[in-house]
């Protein structure tokens, strides 16, 4: 783990959970607890049940704690002295994705789209080479959690797998070049390969949750829903039939068209269409433009009425490293 990662005793985390008394959550490899820090920070302390299914945790944590950004869970501490592993993270209060989804909560179009656009900035990220080109692996509804601000945050890194290791990068390498990947490549192929795998899913899987947000399905599985929408446009030539009822409104079923066309390129399966599935750095891209197009004709329509028009423009994306490789080649 990395500096900035705290290292709790026992007792620490004993008082910082009150013995353990607010469970949150309890799955096969741990139970997860509420906890709170001395300056009052809300966290989640994940307590594994037995030592052999701490592994991949243990390659998440190690990746978790390398990254930092707005988007992504953070790891705020471990706890090494006890009979297993124990990992502390910030705590998002609105649960996951897939909760919401799954209640009564009303959740907005324009909420869906920022919901969208922040998780795929956040797998934008860890595909670039700044964190050293991260194949998360596990993208869905469940692994995207919420704050109070409906901010998501991208958790769940134990399948994750990392194409450069801190020790592949020497302090002249400032910027990862083609050379530098190309030897990474040719020294450890199964790597690369595990890290491709990972990314290109990233994309499958995104699209999934795009998909979800649109229908707000989660009682089927993303290859039925997938079907469904496939179905929906080879018929009608549009996915209405499907979108969320509460999110429909006449002058929304272009974006929602929009963005579900963008959800099943992201969903190619086909390997001689495979090179229409865009990289992250493209799927954040045709988002921002999606919104863009979207709020322009709700901006237009607001204009007409008021007589005024709108002559601001929104600011542009940070450009971030492109996909560096993928079914189209290592790119630079």
């Amino acid at each position: 783990m990395t500096s900035n990662v705290r290292s709790f005793t026992k007792e620490e985390l004993n008082e910082v959970t009150e013995n353990y008394s607010y469970l949150l959550h309890e799955d096969t490899p741990a139970k997860l607890y509420k906890g709170k820090l001395e300056d009052n920070t809300a966290v989640v302390v994940r307590k594994f049940l037995h030592a052999d299914s701490e592994e991949a945790f243990i390659n998440g944590g190690i990746i978790l704690s390398q990254i930092v950004h707005k988007n992504i869970i953070k790891l705020l501490g471990c706890c090494l002295e006890a009979e297993t592993l124990i990992l502390v993270y910030e705590y998002a209060n609105n649960g996951s994705l897939l909760d919401i989804l799954g209640s009564q909560e009303h959740l907005p179009l324009d909420k869906c789209m920022w919901i969208a656009i922040k998780t795929a900035e956040a797998l934008q990220y860890v595909h670039s080479a700044g964190p050293g080109i991260i194949g998360h692996g596990s993208v869905a509804a469940s692994t995207i959690l919420l704050d109070n601000n409906l901010m998501p945050k991208l958790t769940d890194f134990s399948g994750a797998c990392k194409h450069l290791k801190d020790t592949e990068i020497t302090a002249n390498d400032r910027v990862i070049t083609r050379d530098l990947l190309e030897k990474v490549l040719y020294n450890d192929p199964m790597r690369y390969m595990s890290v491709l795998t990972n990314m290109e899913s990233d994309v499958y899987r995104f699209g999934g949750v795009l998909f979800t947000l649109i229908s707000r399905e989660n009682n089927i599985s993303l290859d039925e829903l997938v079907i469904k929408f496939t179905e929906a446009y080879h018929k009608d030539n549009s996915g209405k039939a499907i979108f969320d009822k509460k999110i429909i409104a006449e002058e929304d079923i272009a974006v929602l068209e929009d963005l579900g066309r963008l959800a099943q390129k992201c969903k190619i399966l086909n390997i001689d269409e495979m090179i229409g599935r865009p990289t992250m750095k493209e799927v954040v891209e045709n988002l921002h433009m999606i919104r863009r197009s979207w709020k322009g004709r709700t901006t237009k329509v607001a204009a007409q009425v008021t007589g005024i028009e709108d002559t601001s423009v929104e600011p542009r994306l940070t450009n971030l490293m492109r996909h560096l490789f993928g079914y189209r080649g290592i790119q630079l």
